[in-house]
């Protein structure tokens, strides 16, 4: 392998990496994403659970 050579590949390896390094943030965007749909679901279930049970109790004494 002559240096000609190993420039093209220390560039194509880069050009990899970087690929992937979008993918990687791609894929992390979309899990903070989900997780705070998540977290948001839970916080809406309690919620109505809590909002509930004031409502049973104030119409069953």
């Amino acid at each position: 392998m002559n240096l000609r050579e190993m420039y093209e590949f220390r560039r194509e390896v880069r050009e990899e990496i970087r690929r992937l390094d979008n993918k990687i943030e791609m894929y992390r965007s979309e899990l903070t994403r989900l997780i705070m749909i998540a977290i948001l679901g839970i916080i809406v279930s309690i919620a109505s659970t809590i909002i509930s049970t004031v409502i049973l109790r104030a119409v069953l004494p």
